[in-house]
């Protein structure tokens, strides 16, 4: 990644609004409040209205995207920056700031183009304590790549046909950097589907999944087997609704019959689970909570391995 960015690229960057970014980005994320208004499913104290934002629970906000990622998404600034404008390569500023009701958005999923190799992603996983043999399988299957660009670990999920329609990348390197692929549609999230069983796991991220099915390896167990589905992030209860994620696999997946939840070790984790046990029981499906021992899934495998706190869960001033 270049160290700099021009002053009349970041200027057009900036003329980019957090609506406008979210509609592109993140459609599944966006909730309308009112006839102007916007919120996200991710933090609902968030509004969005006239060109500018407001994170009211934090206190902070701002007028662009740029802000957003910047402050919400905790990315550093040229990490941001590059992400705005691999985004809208190859597009006007002033087109994509036309504010379009999200329901009217084309969405064409953007991934990353390929590298040719997946060094740095299987470096990177190795570290957080995956297996090689799941590593592996999830690369043959398509469901995992190294990008050219910025050899990010990119994350896919497919519809039945077989057509991509979600991609999540994830920064390999010392940034925090994460985020959806323009024109991802979160109900196609990462899954590793066993091809039978009743059964599914169910994680708020692709690596705690991948986290899981090692644990299974280490413990021998046919990981395989299992059907494992993230959902894309933390899941905010709202009008009984089930995750977007897993409602679209049960409708895929009609023989499922009970839920194993994984969410994090934490308030929102916790919320998220004790929703999704109630609405999936109404909807006649077994549900058992197995909530990780420490932060989540991952953070449990590398202590398991004796590998100590993966690099997201050290505590600040003692390296990322």
């Amino acid at each position: 990644m270049a160290e700099i960015i021009e002053p009349k690229v970041v200027a057009e960057l900036k003329q980019i609004d957090l609506l406008t970014y979210l509609q592109t980005c993140e459609p599944d994320n966006l909730v309308r409040v009112g006839s102007n208004i916007f919120s996200t499913k991710e933090h609902d104290s968030m509004r969005i209205s006239n060109g500018k934002w407001c994170w009211w629970s934090h206190g902070i906000g701002g007028s662009t995207a740029l802000d957003y990622l910047i402050k919400v998404r905790d990315m550093p600034f040229l990490t941001a920056a590059h992400h705005l404008a691999d985004v809208f390569h190859g597009r006007s500023v002033s087109a994509v700031s036309v504010r379009q009701p999200a329901h009217e958005q084309v969405r064409k999923l953007q991934l990353p183009p390929k590298n040719a190799t997946h060094g740095r992603v299987e470096a990177y996983l190795k570290k957080r304590g995956i297996a090689p043999e799941v590593i592996d399988h999830c690369i043959q299957s398509g469901s995992l790549y190294e990008s050219a660009d910025y050899h990010n670990a990119v994350f896919v999920g497919f519809d039945r046909s077989g057509v991509p329609r979600y991609g999540f990348k994830r920064s390999t390197g010392a940034t925090r950097f994460v985020a959806d692929c323009a024109g991802s549609s979160k109900q196609y999230a990462f899954c590793m589907d066993g091809g039978s069983g009743e059964d599914v796991h169910l994680f708020e991220s692709a690596i705690d999944a991948l986290s899981f099915a090692t644990l299974l390896l280490l413990h021998r167990r046919d990981w395989r087997a299992e059907n494992l589905l993230s959902l894309s992030g933390i899941y905010t209860p709202k009008d009984g609704k089930l995750p977007a994620a897993l409602a679209q696999y049960l409708v895929d997946h009609p023989g499922i019959r009970s839920l194993t939840l994984h969410l994090d070790n934490d308030a929102p984790g916790r919320i998220a689970a004790q929703a999704i046990a109630t609405i999936a029981k109404k909807q006649g499906l077994r549900c058992e909570d197995c909530c990780p021992k420490h932060k989540d899934v991952n953070e449990d495998l590398c202590l398991f391995r004796g590998l100590g706190l993966p690099p997201k869960s050290r505590p600040p001033g003692r390296g990322r």
